[in-house]
């Protein structure tokens, strides 16, 4: 999973509105957002939507900078009686 970090460029730059669907850009890479989290100002794609460099929208705006998060993985127990 790829998360992404929904900061302005600059001090000045207005922040992208991000929305899941949106269509993002990294490198030669073109997604989509999956959850947004207004709160933690931070978006989710999948994993293989991952290139070099910041995250930019269809517009070349750019969002912000990729931030991997780890996946965890659980172990399903079946029940024993």
């Amino acid at each position: 999973m790829l998360a992404v970090a929904c900061l302005p460029a600059s001090a000045s730059a207005d922040p992208v509105l991000v929305f899941p669907g949106m269509e993002i850009h990294q490198g030669p890479h073109l997604c989509t957002l999956g959850y947004v989290d207004p709160g933690m100002r931070v978006a989710f794609t999948a994993g293989h939507c991952r290139g070099d460099g910041p995250v930019f929208d269809k517009d070349n705006k750019v969002i912000g900078p990729p931030r991997d998060v780890p996946r965890q993985h659980t172990e399903r127990r079946g029940r024993q009686d």
